[in-house]
């Protein structure tokens, strides 16, 4: 893709291009915030391939409850953007990436995302899988 076509997209290739997703664990680790709003900017191509490697690093589950949580979060946030803003991006990988989010909505609590302060994501579920349907 274009990946000098805005700075949000720059930022991105500047901390994936030529990374493995095994590479990019520890720097999730690090900052799950920032790393995934970088993937929401990627490129189609590149994010189809990081993009599996964060669902990975959700479901390992190698940090703690609080970063679970930003980090189970935040996947959804990725796929509800792509969803809505780029939905040739995310088509080819959702199959891939939807028994995560399920996983997800449907135990919000264990995942450290309560319904009171994050809304219901089994709603925000159904609104992805009815967008995608169609």
């Amino acid at each position: 893709g274009e990946y000098s076509a805005d700075l949000d997209t720059m930022e991105a290739s500047r901390n994936f291009f030529g990374k493995t997703n095994e590479q990019m664990m520890g720097l999730y680790r690090n900052n799950v915030s920032m790393r995934s709003v970088d993937l929401r900017f990627m490129p189609s191509v590149p994010f189809v391939y990081y993009v599996i490697g964060f669902r990975d690093f959700v479901v390992q589950g190698d940090v703690d409850e609080f970063e679970l949580g930003e980090a189970a979060g935040a996947l959804f946030r990725i796929v509800e953007y792509k969803v809505f803003n780029a939905p040739l991006d995310v088509k080819p990988v959702l199959q891939e990436l939807l028994p995560v989010l399920e996983d997800i909505a449907g135990d919000q609590e264990r995942n450290g995302l309560p319904v009171s302060a994050w809304g219901d994501y089994s709603e925000k579920l159904a609104s992805i899988k009815a967008v995608m349907s169609d």
